[in-house]
């Protein structure tokens, strides 16, 4: 009995030295983020490069690195409108790392959209998400769908697969009320005052962050700001020339092809990109096929207090019509069937419309020129113009000509 009662008290001794030993080799770093008047900068990014991990600071200001070896890091401190601070970091056992950021004193692409964009201290509920984040999502469906992980966000998509005509309700406001911009620019359409994502085709791609405001926006934005914003940065191109080519093939012969090149920082002064995708997908629902394009070149010219850039998006689409939406009867016997095109040919067989189809272009042009008086005054103006054509085309049966103001 003594002999159980000794094997006993010197196993639970082994085990607790094998857990404080394991204990002891995983290091902590955290520390307090802050600006220069001291107040805490919520939502910090600090991240670890050469881990690609990575959080974000707490209401307080406070974050908090778990479970690292013993070494030397370098940490990079982020904040959109503020200048990004690199600390070295040796670390044993434990390191605190207190940093103050300044507000960017240089013309920066975030100057461009502050205006519309919640800060620190904004009284209201938001979520930002920088690119990383982003394209660790399904890149090959459409904008709502790649924000649904969002709080309070609702998407549909008309083909069933996320990929051609989608939309988004946020804490249940419809589309006509969430105001959504490019770089400041408005996206909304005119007329209905919505965001067809679908003339936009992977935007993503060419996002460098998006802030989701729930509630009403801040006033820059707008009487559409009512339910909800969507503040869309475009990516800054990278300083060194260089090219990528992103593929992608899944279900229902879904795929994606990406390409884009850059031509890095030419005398300190100008860049440039552009950007091209290709998405396709024969989508869930029936005869909801989609075949669409889009181009993205963007480019800027930049001195010591000067800044001129240059955004043009275009969007080309041709998707089958599937708005209808499947009939309550059909849903236990065929959840992708769709009526659009059908109808009865002379020898009383039903038969679809081939060319039952959505087609439409859009074009955008941004033109933005910022200047910089002192580090705190800054001048931004911006030009756009938006352009589209297109039609659909629907198959009619028993009608007549005249309905629609034709002479037989």
């Amino acid at each position: 009995m003594l002999r159980n009662f000794i094997f006993l008290v010197a196993l639970i001794t082994a085990l607790g030295s094998l857990s404080v030993t394991g204990q002891q080799s995983r290091g902590v770093i955290e520390g307090l983020v802050r600006d220069v008047d001291g107040h805490p900068m919520a939502g910090a990014s600090v991240v670890i490069d050469s881990l690609s991990a990575g959080v974000a600071a707490g209401n307080d200001g406070r974050y908090m690195l778990r479970g690292l070896k013993n070494g030397v890091y370098s940490l990079r401190f982020s904040f959109t409108g503020y200048e990004t601070v690199t600390e070295k970091v040796t670390l044993e056992g434990h390191a605190t790392v207190d940093i103050l950021l300044n507000e960017a004193v240089i013309i920066a692409d975030e100057v461009i959209v502050r205006g519309s964009r919640a800060g620190s201290r904004t009284p209201m509920a938001y979520t930002t998400i920088e690119a990383a984040e982003l394209r660790k999502s399904d890149m090959t469906r459409d904008m709502p769908y790649l924000l649904s992980m969002t709080p309070s966000v609702v998407e549909t998509s008309d083909a069933g697969n996320g990929i051609g005509y989608t939309s988004l309700r946020i804490r249940g406001t419809d589309a006509s009320r969430i105001n959504v911009t490019v770089d400041g620019i408005p996206l909304n359409d005119s007329e209905s005052q919505q965001v067809f994502w679908v003339d936009l085709p992977d935007l993503a791609s060419s996002t460098g962050s998006i802030q989701i405001q729930r509630g009403a926006g801040t006033s820059t934005n707008g009487a559409g700001a009512f339910g909800a914003s969507v503040n869309i940065s475009t990516v800054t191109p990278p300083d060194d020339p260089g090219a990528s080519l992103d593929m992608a093939y899944g279900s229902f012969k879904t795929f994606r092809t990406m390409s884009r090149v850059w031509s890095g920082k030419v005398d300190d002064r100008f860049n440039m990109m552009i950007r091209a995708s290709l998405i396709g997908s024969e989508g869930y629902i029936d005869h909801s096929a989609s075949d669409i394009k889009s181009v993205m070149v963007t480019g800027s010219w930049v001195t010591s207090s000067d800044r001129l850039r240059f955004n043009i998006l275009s969007g080309n689409e041709r998707t089958g019509i599937s708005w209808w939406g499947v009939p309550q009867e059909l849903l236990a016997v065929n959840r992708r069937y769709n009526p659009a095109g059908e109808y009865v040919d002379a020898n009383g067989i039903y038969r679809y419309y081939n060319d039952e189809t959505d087609n439409y272009r859009q074009n955008h042009y941004h033109l933005f020129y910022t200047h910089r008086f002192t580090p705190r005054l800054h001048l931004n103006t911006g030009l756009h113009l938006t352009g589209g054509t297109g039609y659909y085309e629907e198959q009619k049966s028993d009608r007549e000509t005249v309905e629609y103001g034709l002479e037989p």
